[in-house]
């Protein structure tokens, strides 16, 4: 998606009900599989510190690499719609219907 919109120089290519939706679905499966594979290497986590085996330390660096997946993407989307999507709406109503809740844009998101 953000390759879609870089391409677009300038010019949005997602308008209308059917474009939002393209665009949320796809972050969304984005989204969906990391934090899936987020809460199993958790789980992994979780029983490695209770056996006290030495793959505690390669489980956690994996989940921190798949923390900082979501933390980006999260922050891609934002962007996108801080930049791309939000000032691009027609009307000022439009625009406070597509802000996102300011809970969503801080770090958890």
């Amino acid at each position: 998606m953000k390759m879609l919109l870089e391409r677009s120089e300038g010019t949005v290519l997602i308008h209308g009900p059917p474009g939002r939706q393209l665009f949320i679905d796809g972050y969304k499966n984005l989204i969906g599989a990391r934090r899936v594979a987020w809460r199993c290497a958790s789980s992994v986590e979780e029983k490695e510190k209770q056996r006290g085996t030495s793959g505690l330390r390669w489980v956690r660096g994996y989940r921190q690499k798949i923390e900082g997946e979501i933390y980006s993407l999260c922050h891609e989307v934002v962007g996108i719609l801080d930049g791309t999507l939000i000032p691009s709406s027609v009307s000022p109503e439009e625009k406070e219907r597509r802000l996102l809740p300011v809970p969503c844009r801080t770090p958890m998101c």
